[in-house]
């Protein structure tokens, strides 16, 4: 899964850096603990989060976990007194279906985290192979 926190940079233009920088540790810590055990979370840089799930067998145990996920960054972070909302848009590639490689199984779940990003509806996707035709056109 690709995790993007939807409205980062507005929250560091607004509050600060350190308001930013809180705001990241306790989204990581949230999903930490909406994860199974054998799971892992990674930051991969700015706003940006990979969750590795392991020995996943159809899409209703992901679903589970996505769920865990929005339900852990529902209550809005208490920062100096000031409640910040969180909130995230997520993108999901299955392995070997929509990859064999971590590269590729990356690709298509940024692909599909900036098409759940475009869905108002639901804040999350799973890859779908059109994604990466409108990725093409636009870079």
């Amino acid at each position: 899964m690709f995790i993007d926190l939807n409205k980062f940079k507005l929250i560091n233009d607004t509050l600060g850096h350190e308001a930013g920088d809180f705001l990241l540790k306790e989204a990581a810590n949230r999903f930490k603990n909406a994860i199974r055990t054998d799971d892992i979370v990674f930051r991969l840089g700015g706003d940006e989060f990979l969750i590795l799930i392991t020995n996943v067998m159809n899409n209703s145990q992901v679903k589970e976990v996505i769920t865990k996920i929005f339900e852990s960054i529902k209550t809005p972070v208490n920062y100096n007194g000031k409640p910040i909302d969180i909130s995230a848009s997520i993108g999901i590639a299955m392995f070997p279906k929509n990859g064999e490689t971590p590269e590729e199984l990356m690709k298509a779940a940024d692909a599909a985290m900036y098409a759940a990003k475009q869905d108002k509806d639901s804040h999350y996707k799973f890859f779908d192979t059109a994604m990466l035709d409108g990725l093409d056109k636009n870079n």
